[in-house]
């Protein structure tokens, strides 16, 4: 761990190393968007063949376009599909802030705010003995 102290109100702040996880995802993330486009590319052909057999309202026409637009949606099914698993298998990261700190902070406020009241309360009865005089 390197320790680096920030200076003035600032703390010292913990560096947790290089995450190799986080710093693959962008690659990771490019791979799997190369690979889905290919995918969806190769598979589009059969894919719009397959349509034009069983859908009637599906056009008729083998255009490059009909193709493109098979494969982009093929596309889209494809990301949402490894979107999913990979969200589901990459580790979260661990929370921060546990229960007894929330509750700890809540009545550390709780209590600023009744020092607060009696502080005011306390300057209301300055105040009021000041006018007395």
């Amino acid at each position: 761990m390197v320790k680096t102290d920030f200076g003035g109100e600032g703390g010292v702040k913990q560096s947790k190393g290089r995450n190799w996880q986080r710093i693959l995802l962008p690659v990771v993330g490019l791979l799997l968007i190369t690979a889905s486009g290919i995918i969806a590319y190769i598979l589009s052909t059969p894919v719009a063949n397959f349509l034009r057999a069983n859908l009637a309202a599906f056009p008729r026409e083998n255009t490059q376009a009909v193709q493109l637009a098979v494969a982009f949606a093929i596309f889209l099914i494809l990301i949402a599909i490894f979107g999913t698993i990979y969200a589901s298998i990459v580790p979260k990261p661990p929370k921060g802030i546990t229960e007894t700190e929330l509750d700890k902070e809540k009545k550390d406020k709780l209590l600023e705010a009744e020092r607060a009241k009696r502080r005011k309360r306390d300057m209301k009865n300055r105040m009021r003995e000041q006018r007395k005089k």
